[in-house]
């Protein structure tokens, strides 16, 4: 019972949410059943424990019920507390977002027939998100309240309903066509659009009377490169405060793209874009949900500014943001960037201490702990250490299930390409240089030829030094 789909996802819930859930349980207009309210306050009590000595049937039977329902009982109280939290989800979406709430406002008074009270509330609804599907859904309320009083529809009222609904699907397929693009980069695959260079002809011609979808278009010119960054970026910024936060966030996210493919491609001027990008976004709040920041972004954010060499900045930036990321997991991300830090200015016992004190029982940095405690055994020059770990990584990513194909092999290239290099090391000095040569062009032929590596531009500067030093 305690692995019981009900008790899964009342664990994901927060404690916040949990709470909100319990007092719509108790809710008459939502529920009457007394059995839901009582399984669901002793949940309550024990959250988030959903755990085989809390949940067990015979316990839930004895400590909720006092053994007046049977096994079967239950399993219909359970089931029907979890159609109950679906309610509660789609409640709470509703909750959310306040143009839906309006246009179902609207619509009901339409079908009330209050003529006053209706174009009182169209008034204050209409054109406030101009330019928005939910503007043209308004309209058709309208227009069908209109007709119901024998109102034929105005030519005027005609025109901004199908003005409304072009400048929405044009604003749609001008993302859609940005994100299509980003996709075929990271992909290498297709991503095709029907009519897509009518669309961006439309568009263009469009945008000029509408910042939104300027906006857009610019981004779209940036992304392809037929304008400079730079340039395409100061546009952008200049016209972001008028556009609805959901809007600047995919610009944004799209702008973003196109610096790590470019990076990728081995364009290093793109670094110093994606840090401005990230910093833009983190100033803007952009990146934060509920206030909190993903790990993920705390990690990219800190990765980007110390490949653009911003060490103080990313020193002050894991601090300041620290208290920032969801609490869950926040010692493991605060260690883990910050050991990277400590790698990339060469304090490498810090790092190695750090990486020490991360939980590994999280998949998501048992992985990047171990790859990241490869790099540092590699440049202390711990070749019987870094051995060791190489061999237990391999074993533990074979038998890894989480990870896709592409993903284990990514690491493996890591750690055969890292052991070639620290074997070419230890060896340099008692081989011929001819032997030595041939053997590090083995290990550049091998890094040439593999289609997926890990901390890719890790080793390949690690190679480049060898070269170097050769």
């Amino acid at each position: 019972m305690y692995k019981n789909k009900l008790l899964r996802h009342l664990g994901s819930l927060k404690r916040k949410e949990f709470t909100r859930f319990t007092q719509f349980v108790h809710s008459p207009y939502f529920n009457k059943h007394k059995d839901i309210i009582t399984l669901t306050n002793y949940l309550n009590s024990i959250y988030p424990n959903f755990n085989e000595t809390n949940c067990d049937r015979q316990v839930l039977l004895s400590k909720c019920f006092e053994k007046r329902l049977n096994q079967k009982q239950l399993a219909i109280v359970f089931t029907y507390t979890y159609n109950l939290l679906h309610k509660f989800y789609r409640i709470e979406a509703f909750q959310e977002n306040q143009e839906e709430q309006d246009l179902l406002f609207l619509d009901r008074l339409k079908n009330l027939n209050d003529k006053s009270l209706f174009y009182e509330v169209l008034d204050k609804r209409l054109n406030k998100t101009l330019g928005s599907f939910n503007n043209y859904r308004i309209s058709k309320i309208r227009e069908s309240f209109e007709n119901s009083l024998g109102n034929i529809t105005s030519q005027e009222q005609f025109l901004d309903k199908q003005s409304y609904l072009d400048h929405f699907y044009l604003l749609e397929k001008i993302h859609e066509i940005c994100e299509g693009l980003t996709l075929s980069r990271i992909t290498k695959g297709s991503y095709p659009l029907l009519h897509t260079e009518i669309l961006l002809q439309l568009i263009e011609e469009e945008a000029k009377n509408s910042n939104d979808l300027y906006t857009f278009y610019k981004t779209y010119e940036t992304i392809t490169g037929k304008i400079d960054f730079n340039t395409g970026l100061k546009t952008i910024q200049e016209l972001e405060n008028k556009l609805k936060i959901v809007k600047t966030k995919e610009i944004y996210n799209l702008l973003q793209n196109y610096c790590i493919y470019n990076i990728n491609q081995g364009n290093n001027v793109f670094l110093n874009h994606a840090f401005s990008i990230y910093k833009a976004q983190l100033q803007r709040g952009l990146l934060f949900v509920d206030d909190i920041l993903p790990e993920g972004h705390y990690k990219n954010i800190s990765t980007i500014a110390l490949r653009a060499n911003s060490y103080d900045w990313t020193f002050n930036f894991l601090n300041d943001y620290k208290e920032r990321l969801p609490k869950e997991s926040k010692e493991n991300a605060y260690n883990f960037n910050l050991a990277n830090y400590y790698l990339s200015i060469g304090s490498l016992d810090k790092s190695l201490n750090l990486l020490q004190q991360i939980d590994i029982s999280d998949i998501r940095y048992s992985i990047a702990t171990r790859a990241m405690q490869i790099r540092v055994f590699y440049e202390l020059d711990e070749f019987e250490a870094l051995s060791n770990l190489s061999t237990a990584f391999k074993t533990y990513l074979k038998r890894n299930k989480q990870l896709n194909d592409a993903r284990i092999q990514g690491f493996l290239n890591l750690l055969n390409l890292t052991i070639s290099c620290s074997k070419y090391k230890s060896r340099k000095g008692y081989q011929s240089k001819a032997k030595s040569k041939l053997e590090l062009d083995k290990i550049n032929l091998k890094l040439a030829e593999a289609e997926q590596v890990i901390n890719r531009s890790w080793i390949e500067s690690k190679v480049q030094l060898l070269m170097e030093q050769s």
